[in-house]
């Protein structure tokens, strides 16, 4: 199973390398800011949904008050004064980024957590970036280079492998009575 995270590591590296290495910058640093909290938080959404009936749907809405919260705070002055030129296009695009990128994205990805297991949810939102790449050459034009091909392909057999290898410690688990018992969506 880490190996094949590590694999994935590699496939996302090349991935978004897209038509090749550039200097580290900002911009990257936040991407991994944000990656590293959202593994923390599919990790704490395990930990509080495992063997419990936890309500989904007011567990999302504590993250996404918390989260507005802050980022509320944190654009202060600067969020109040730009508001009021917002076009009906800058709110459509708020809404569809608050609804179809957060909102219905953390349900998603607690509902997962809470019906499998966090390694499988895991594995499914490691894929993410794939996703991106695909609508982004699709529907964005984006164009991306040798590498990029190479690093959808290498996440591809990372994901491939990492399930495989998620599904055989769960069969070693159950057949050895391991003390992390499997879980399955016939779960409350």
């Amino acid at each position: 199973m880490i190996a094949s995270i590590l694999l994935a590591l590699i496939g996302i590296t090349l991935l978004v390398s897209g038509q090749g290495f550039a200097e580290f910058n900002l911009g990257d640093g936040l991407m991994l800011v944000a990656a590293a909290t959202r593994a923390l938080l599919g990790v704490a959404e395990a930990r509080f949904t495992v063997g419990r009936n936890a309500d989904v749907l007011g567990l999302t809405t504590v993250e996404i008050l918390f989260g507005a919260v802050i980022f509320a705070v944190w654009g202060g002055s600067s969020l109040l004064e730009h508001i009021p030129g917002f076009s009906v296009g800058n709110w459509l695009a708020i809404a569809f980024l608050c609804l179809g990128c957060t909102i219905f994205a953390f349900l998603g990805q607690l509902w997962a957590t809470k019906h499998t297991s966090a390694s499988r949810a895991g594995i499914l939102l490691g894929t993410e970036p794939g996703w991106a790449l695909l609508v982004g050459v699709l529907l964005g034009g984006d164009r991306i280079g040798t590498l990029g091909y190479l690093g959808a392909a290498v996440l591809l057999v990372a994901t491939w492998w990492g399930a495989r290898a998620e599904q055989r410690w769960r069969g070693n688990s159950a057949g050895a009575g391991a003390a992390w018992p499997a879980r399955t969506s016939q779960q409350p």
